[in-house]
């Protein structure tokens, strides 16, 4: 299975675990970024789903929650930097003020 989300594109495997019986989840996130296509691969527990349709829901929703923390810190580092540049700026402009008063 595969679907967007938030600009990401989500494909879902399931693999049988013969030790547990049980389906295991895994994802693999692609998106481009600056031009070059990027990948990340998430696998979920081993022993928990028992229904291949239940692992696929775990499977989208662990993709999901990855690139919700990936977006908020991205959003949190320009913000940082959006700050530090203001911060800078409004230094230098106070360094101007103070040397042109002399």
């Amino acid at each position: 299975m595969g679907e967007f989300y938030k600009s990401y594109y989500i494909h879902t495997v399931f693999d049988l675990s013969l030790d547990s019986d049980c389906w295991i989840p895994k994802a693999e996130i692609v998106w481009e970024e600056q031009g070059i296509q990027r990948h990340q691969q998430l696998t979920g527990p081993h022993d928990r789903f028992k229904i291949i349709e239940d692992a696929e829901i775990y499977a989208v929703e662990m993709a999901m929650a990855w690139i919700d923390v990936q977006l908020m810190q991205r959003r949190d580092a320009v913000t940082d930097l959006n700050q530090n540049l203001e911060s800078g700026l409004r230094q230098q402009s106070i360094s101007t003020l103070v040397n042109q008063n002399r």
